[in-house]
């Protein structure tokens, strides 16, 4: 039974940063004025943990004297590599994965977001063993979040021990656009157990498919004028039985308007480019490219009629973010591990060490929504 699964009806901005500095701007975000598009992006973030030792968690690598060396000094860097990248593209509502907790996204919202705008900022719960979470930053208000326990006590590592994993958390952020029958967004962030553990992983990504299925179906029942979205590190590529039987996405965006609870991997207008130009992750052991990272979109009923107003998929818009922060020849994302690092010059401490270049192993996503 998911024991995190009640709604919790947000009254205050307040109540749920747990800090003012977040509050201080809540107009209405400027949307185009020709188009009004809404951008969204999602990003695996890649251990951005903060320097407190937490017993409950394996934190035990991202400290001062850990084994990265996981100073004040190497986390400004990562924040504002990751800063640079996120605000290029700007984006209204970004997901994020691999975060430790609400202090820290709080704390690189306001180091190197600051001039965004964003008045929402939340981690969800989570039983990851490491002690990594799901999140979301976006410049609409929270009016409504859960969060969605995947794992249970069959879920079993090679060594017998249960395999915990993310919450999966969904949040719903209202617009504020007047005359929409809801101009509210809902959207489920995801980070699916990794395939570190082989074949034997496999059924737990589809049966966390099959539990983010049900959410997003669920919810396009309910919200017949809302768009629904999914995004994140599924871990887990187009063709694989998490997706394909799982959560059963359409590589058809028609039925977004023709199958009414129709859940669309935007992934699949990617597949015209070559992997290396649409993978997010590059998985060294195998040398190759792995498509991971998506975004899919659901569409309410009502959304197909012409003559209701509100949020809709931009066709074509998904693309993959490329950014400076990239190797050479294979140009794979660039993370912020120990030997991403530029080194102080000799005869200086350890933990001057710098991650000048690093901000994620992963490549974000982007796509839009429209007004129509």
């Amino acid at each position: 039974m998911d024991t995190k699964g009640l709604r919790m009806r947000l009254t205050a901005l307040s109540l749920m940063l747990g800090a003012p500095v977040f509050a201080q701007d809540r107009r209405q975000p400027d949307l185009d004025s020709r188009t009004q598009e809404l951008r969204l992006m999602s990003y695996n973030l890649q251990n951005l943990f903060d320097l407190v030792d937490r017993p409950d968690t394996q934190d035990e690598e991202f400290l001062p004297t850990g084994k990265q060396k996981w100073t004040q000094v190497v986390l400004n860097d990562k924040f504002k590599n990751l800063g640079a990248i996120v605000a290029a593209e700007s984006p209204d509502i970004l997901g994020v994965t691999e975060v430790e907790n609400q202090a820290i996204l709080e704390e690189w919202v306001r180091s190197s977001l600051k001039g965004q705008r964003y008045q929402s900022v939340l981690a969800g719960p989570s039983d990851d063993a490491r002690g990594i979470t799901n999140g979301i930053i976006s410049r609409f208000p929270v009016v409504e979040t859960q969060s969605h326990r995947v794992w249970n006590s069959s879920w079993r590592r090679e060594n017998g021990q249960v395999q915990t994993t993310r919450d999966i958390l969904e949040v719903t952020l209202d617009t504020q656009v007047p005359g929409l029958q809801d101009s509210k967004i809902t959207v489920f962030v995801n980070h699916w157990p990794s395939r570190a553990g082989g074949p034997a992983r496999e059924f737990m990504r589809i049966e966390a498919g099959k539990k983010l299925g049900e959410l997003m179906r669920q919810r396009l029942k309910e919200f017949p004028s809302r768009t629904i979205l999914a995004l994140g590190d599924f871990n887990d590529e187009l063709s694989d039985r998490s997706m394909t039987e799982g959560l059963s996405v359409s590589a058809r965006i028609e039925d977004l308007v023709t199958q009414p609870l129709a859940v669309f991997a935007t992934g699949f207008e990617m597949l015209g480019l070559p992997l290396e130009k649409r993978g997010t992750y590059y998985f060294k052991k195998e040398n190759q490219w792995n498509e991971i990272d998506h975004i899919v979109v659901g569409q309410g009923e009502q959304l197909g009629r012409s003559e209701i107003r509100g949020w809709r998929y931009r066709p074509a818009s998904i693309r993959r973010v490329d950014h400076a922060f990239v190797r050479g020849g294979l140009k794979e994302p660039l993370g912020c591990e120990l030997d991403d690092r530029a080194y102080a010059p000799k005869g200086k401490a350890a933990n001057d060490a710098r991650c000048l270049y690093g901000a994620s192993d992963h490549y974000p996503l982007a796509a839009k929504l429209w007004l129509r």
